[in-house]
Parts: C-alpha cells; sequence; structure tokens
C-alpha cells in the first residue's frame, strides 16, 4: 500500500521539516526539538502539559507497511500526583486517534475514523510504539458505520459518516491517552499549532 504525507496549511510559529526514509517518515517542528529531551520528571501543572503534548505531537513518525499505516508519537517520562515516576505507558494503558476524511461528507457531515490499542514504548524508549491501521483489510470490507475489532493486535476501529466508498485521505484531529486514574487530550488545534500545519495520511 502506498502511503502519502502532506502538510496542509501555514501557521506562524514556524515550518515543519519531514525526514523521509523507506519505510518511515519523520515529522519535527524545528532542529531544537530533536534535542528536546523527554525527562520530564521535573515539570509539573501547566508547564508539564505543554511538553507533553509537544513531546507526543513533534515527535510523530509514520509508518508504513503493506498492509497500511500506523502513527508513533514521541514517548516522555514524568511524575504522577503519588510523586511516582513513570513512563508515558506505564501510566497510560491506551491511546485513541482520531482521523477525520478529507474532501468528503455524508449529510454535511465528515467521515470519522476513531483508532483505538495499547499504549506500548518502543525498544528505545524514545517513541510510543504505532497503531497499525490495516487499510488494505479494510478496503476490502464494505464501508459502513460501527465498530471493527483486531483481535491479534488489540486494535479497535470506530467509524462514523462513512460514505458508499473508502475515503483515501484521512487527517489527524485528536489524540487521547487514557489511565484508569485520568485521560490526557490534545485536540486538532494544538496538533497543528505544534506542527505548523494540518497532518494529512494519503492512503492508495
Amino acid at each position: 500500500m502506498k502511503v502519502i504525507l502532506t502538510l496542509l496549511g501555514t501557521f506562524a510559529i514556524g515550518v515543519s521539516f519531514i525526514f523521509a526514509t523507506n519505510e518511515k517518515y519523520l515529522i519535527r517542528r524545528d532542529p531544537a526539538a530533536i534535542r528536546q529531551s523527554y525527562d520530564f520528571t521535573n515539570l509539573r501543572g501547566t508547564a508539564l502539559e505543554v511538553a507533553m503534548r509537544d513531546r507526543i505531537v513533534s515527535q510523530i513518525e509514520i509508518v508504513k507497511n503493506e498492509e497500511g499505516f500506523g502513527l508513533s508519537l514521541g514517548n516522555f517520562a514524568f511524575k504522577a500526583d503519588n510523586g511516582q515516576d513513570f513512563f508515558s505507558c506505564q501510566y497510560f494503558s491506551k491511546i485513541i486517534m482520531v482521523f477525520e476524511a478529507e474532501g468528503v461528507a455524508v449529510s454535511g457531515s465528515k467521515p470519522t475514523m476513531e483508532v483505538a490499542g495499547p499504549c506500548q514504548s518502543s525498544e528505545d524508549l524514545t517513541k510510543i510504539s504505532a497503531l497499525m491501521i490495516p487499510m488494505s483489510k479494510l478496503m476490502l470490507e464494505k464501508p459502513q458505520d460501527g465498530d471493527i475489532n483486531f483481535n491479534e493486535a488489540s486494535l479497535s476501529l470506530h467509524f462514523l459518516n462513512l460514505p458508499d466508498s473508502w475515503p483515501t485521505q484521512w487527517n489527524l484531529i485528536g489524540i487521547r491517552m487514557e489511565s484508569q486514574q485520568q485521560q490526557f487530550i490534545i485536540d486538532r488545534n494544538e496538533i497543528a499549532q505544534i506542527i505548523g500545519q494540518q497532518l494529512l495520511i494519503t492512503t492508495e
């Protein structure tokens, strides 16, 4: 499957950079972001929330394979309210990403895809492992609203307002990390502000 990454629009905060390999596309907000530490155990309150959002989004990596694509996120360490230090996936057990279809609407509403799966750190602990979305399998199914589960990957997808054919362009509009205690939410405006542009993925 061919996956194309497009960054739409320009914002005042700066220009995003895309680093491409054969299998991955890595987004950086600016060179300073590359050098940022992911240890936020000394931060509290609003400063911690800002650092977490920036780390998660500025380090987004688009991973593709023959079946589809996934987004890995920036990992981080922080101190919880109980004073204990955690890596993100030691505290948050679930990740939910929300995508909105581009260029299509059903009864005035854009189709949405909600992807949910386990929060797992990469081997080097700098990344939260990608939730791989099997678009090739999905496109063999008839588009319809509702839930689809992939047990082998503990992955679930929820679709709403789907048209008669599968959309091929998806814009990331939300990220949610969940634990038993709380949710950490990043909305579409925050995503666009951090990377400087909208993140649009085209699958063909």
